[in-house]
């Protein structure tokens, strides 16, 4: 038997919510202050690395390696002293479309 997994599916249950408000926090970056930007990063870090934790014993070791290096770079882009919005909003977003599908 198929089953399908429709995107209601998803934002209901509690990781989609939490991906939805990561999803809203990046929509919004480019409208907040410097001091809420780096707010707003650390937030999108944070709930990124919470997700791919709860996860990594469904994950492939290359799954694993690869969130783990795409959370280094979001770390390391949340560092510099002007982050690029673009970078951060992409790396996340092929985070949290990756968990999206575990």
């Amino acid at each position: 038997m198929i089953q399908t997994v429709t995107t209601t599916d998803i934002v209901r249950s509690p990781r989609g919510m939490r991906l939805g408000v990561v999803r809203e926090l990046l929509a919004e970056l480019d409208s907040v202050t410097d001091a809420g930007r780096r707010f707003t990063m650390d937030k999108v870090l944070g709930l990124l690395s919470d997700e791919v934790g709860s996860v990594a014993s469904e994950l492939t070791e290359l799954q694993v390696r690869a969130l783990a290096r795409a959370l280094a770079d979001l770390g390391r882009e949340r560092a510099r002293l002007l982050p690029s919005n673009d970078l951060f909003v992409v790396r996340s977003q092929i985070i949290t479309d990756t968990l999206a599908l575990v």
